[in-house]
C-alpha cells in the first residue's frame, strides 16, 4: 500500500498542474531546442574520428562484449534504483527507471560532473512520488550504498595489489588504504542517527538558513525510514556489487581487445581501485581528472603508457556509445513536478 503522501501522480503530472505557458507550441519549441542542444553537445564532446581510430584497432568480438557489459551495467543500475524505492513502500516502475538512468547517463557524459544527472534523476522520480524530499532521500541512499560497495571492491583491489607487490612501501600503502576503506564503511551505521541529523539542522539555523534547516528535517525524516528496511538495504548492496562487476568488466574486456600484456588478475585488481577512485571523485567523474588518474594507475600496474591510454580511451568510447539512446530520452523528459 503506497502512502497518500507519496502516491504516484496520474500521468506523471495532471494537466492542471502544468503552467498555462507550457502550451502545445511551447512543448514543440522545447523539444526542437533540446535536439539542437544535444546535437551541439554530441559534436563538441564526442571525437568521432578518434573513436573510430581506436575501435578499428580492437577486436570486434571484444568490443561487442564491452557493449553488452555496458548495457547490463546500465540496466542493473536502473533496477537497483527502482528496488531501493521499495524501502519507502513505493513502486517506481523499472521501465521509467531505465529511461531516467539512460537520460541521466547521457547528461553526465555531456557535462564535467555527475551532479547534473543526479539532479535530473531526482526530479524525474519526483514526478512519480510527488515529493522531492523522498526522491532525493532515495537518491542519497543509492549513493551511500554505491560508495560502500566501491569501498569493498577497492579494499579487495588494494589487498590484491599489496599481495602481488614486491616493494614494502607499496604493500604498506595498499594495506593502509584498504583498512581505511573498510573503516569508512562503519560510518554508514551512524548515518541513521537522529542526533547527527538534528545537528545539521541546528547548524543551518545558526548560520541563518531556516529554509535549509526545514529541508534538512524533511530529507532526514525520509532517510531514517530506511533503517526499518534492513533486508532491502542488504539486497540493494548485493545489486550494487553486481553493478561493480559489470563496470569492472568493461575495461578488462578493453584490455583483451587491445592485447593485455600483464596478469589479468593484477589488471582486474587495478580496475577495482580505479572503480573506487571514480566513485569518490564524483565532482570530476567524466572525461578529465579521473581519466588521468586511471591511466596513471594502469601504467603503475605494468602497462605501457600508450596501451594504458588506449584502454582508457576505448573504455570511454564504448561507454559513451552505449548511452547514446539516452539522448532522445533526455529530449523528451519534462520535469514539471506537482509536489504533495
Amino acid at each position: 500500500m503506497i502512502p497518500e503522501a507519496v502516491a504516484p501522480i496520474d500521468n506523471a503530472v495532471s494537466n492542471e498542474a502544468r503552467p498555462a505557458r507550457k502550451s502545445r507550441v511551447g512543448r514543440w519549441i522545447y523539444q526542437v531546442f533540446m535536439w539542437v542542444v544535444l546535437g551541439i553537445l554530441a559534436y563538441h564532446f564526442i571525437d568521432f574520428k578518434e573513436l573510430w581510430s581506436i575501435v578499428s584497432q580492437a577486436s570486434w568480438s571484444w568490443v561487442g562484449a564491452m557493449l553488452l557489459a555496458s548495457t547490463l551495467d546500465r540496466l542493473s543500475m536502473a533496477y537497483k534504483w527502482c528496488h531501493l524505492s521499495k524501502a519507502l513502500d513505493l513502486k517506481f516502475p523499472f521501465r521509467e527507471g531505465v529511461k531516467g538512468y539512460y537520460a541521466a547517463s547521457f547528461l553526465n557524459y555531456s557535462l564535467p560532473t555527475t551532479l547534473g544527472g543526479d539532479f535530473l534523476r531526482g526530479e524525474f522520480m519526483s514526478r512519480w512520488v510527488g515529493n522531492r524530499q523522498v526522491s532525493y532521500a532515495i537518491l542519497a541512499m543509492e549513493k551511500v550504498i554505491g560508495i560502500i560497495s566501491s569501498l569493498v571492491v577497492g579494499a579487495w583491489g588494494l589487498s590484491m595489489v599489496a599481495l602481488m607487490s614486491t616493494q614494502p612501501w607499496m604493500r604498506a600503502a595498499c594495506y593502509g588504504l584498504a583498512l581505511a576503506s573498510l573503516l569508512i564503511m562503519f560510518g554508514f551505521i551512524f548515518s541513521f542517527r537522529q542526533s547527527i541529523h538534528d545537528l545539521m539542522s541546528q547548524i543551518f539555523l545558526k548560520i541563518k538558513f531556516p529554509k535549509l534547516a526545514n529541508l534538512s528535517d524533511k530529507f532526514f525524516s525520509s532517510y531514517r525510514r530506511f533503517s526499518q528496511s534492513k533486508k532491502i538495504l542488504f539486497q540493494n548492496f548485493g545489486l550494487a556489487m553486481i553493478e561493480n562487476v559489470f563496470q569492472m568488466a568493461i575495461p578488462l574486456l578493453a584490455g583483451f581487445a587491445l592485447g593485455l600484456h600483464i596478469s589479468p588478475l593484477l589488471f582486474f585488481a587495478t580496475i577495482a581501485i580505479t572503480t573506487l577512485v571514480r566513485r569518490l571523485t564524483i565532482l570530476f567523474d567524466s572525461w578529465g581528472v579521473t581519466e588521468v588518474v586511471i591511466v596513471t594507475l594502469y601504467s603503475t600496474a605494468g602497462l605501457e603508457p600508450s596501451r594504458a591510454l588506449a584502454i582508457s580511451l576505448l573504455t570511454h568510447a564504448v561507454m559513451t556509445f552505449s548511452i547514446l539512446p539516452g539522448g532522445p530520452l533526455l529530449a523528451r523528459i519534462r520535469l514539471w513536478v506537482k509536489e504533495t
